[in-house]
């Protein structure tokens, strides 16, 4: 199987992205007007609007484009999820991310660690604590394992301030 040229483009978006935007816009733009269906690109395009430009709405078509062409890109359901936490919308957030983590190829860890916040959110403490903890078991990325540690303190002490006072 050839690389098409909206693989192409997408490649070099990938390779500007997030250090210089312009590059990495104008390659996207390349790329979907090739295959306006490329997961890839419409997910990274669900990431600018997300990130950068602070367009909700935008970035949600996008993602939902990428999901809609290839329901088995694994990374358009981490950054949708992502998004869907940011806008309050739990429901979506947790069949999104029980869908996500049946799919091959996805980063369980990660998607442990958006369904911990969704815990968080909902100010489950005690099951989100659990999850990092397994979503720390799943990882094999350093880095990964640093922001789940973070996150596993944020959540500890939270579930200490919402603790009921105990009496002596």
């Amino acid at each position: 199987m050839a690389i098409t040229m909206a693989d192409q483009y997408y490649i070099k978006a990938i390779d500007y992205f997030p250090y210089n935007l312009e590059e990495a816009v104008e390659n996207l733009n390349y790329a979907l007007s090739y295959d306006g269906e490329h997961a890839g690109a419409n997910c990274l395009m669900g990431r600018l609007y997300r990130d950068y430009f602070k367009d909700y709405e935008k970035a949600e078509m996008y993602f939902q484009t990428a999901l809609s062409c290839d329901p088995a890109h694994a990374e358009s359901c981490e950054h949708y999820g992502r998004l869907l936490l940011n806008l309050r919308s739990f429901s979506k957030a947790q069949k999104l991310l029980d869908y996500a983590s049946g799919l091959s190829g996805a980063n369980i860890a990660r998607i442990l660690q958006l369904k911990a916040l969704l815990l968080e959110n909902q100010q489950n403490y005690t099951e989100a604590r659990e999850v990092l903890k397994e979503a720390m078991l799943q990882t094999f990325d350093d880095e990964l394992m640093l922001a789940l540690e973070s996150d596993l303190v944020r959540v500890e002490k939270k579930e200490r301030l919402t603790a009921p006072y105990r009496y002596c």
